[in-house]
């Protein structure tokens, strides 16, 4: 079994990972879709902002069949790190301005 370093993608030098914005190189080879596309496997998970349209990643499901609601990864087992951003709750106050 290699090291991070063997397994990700690197750039400048350093190992890409799951991140808020995005998944690390393995992670999102094994994504089939987005999330209302795919009926079993990976598939990634993003709101819209209806005030201004921008798309935000959310994070990564996994769904047993096309019903399924699926279930949200907070780890990679690739890399170890949270890809998405989870803090739901900190945009709306941010948007409200509270």
């Amino acid at each position: 079994m290699g090291t991070m370093e063997d397994t990700n993608s690197t750039k400048g030098g350093k190992v890409v990972t799951c991140s808020r914005t995005g998944m690390c190189k393995l992670l999102e080879e094994r994504v089939s879709g987005f999330y209302f596309q795919v009926g079993k496997g990976l598939a990634m998970l993003e709101t819209m902002d209806m005030t201004t349209g921008n798309l935000k990643f959310r994070g990564v499901v996994y769904k047993r069949d096309r019903r399924d609601k699926g279930l949200l990864l907070t780890f990679c087992p690739w890399c170890g790190q949270r890809p998405g951003d989870f803090d739901v709750a900190q945009d709306s106050k941010g948007a409200s301005g509270t």
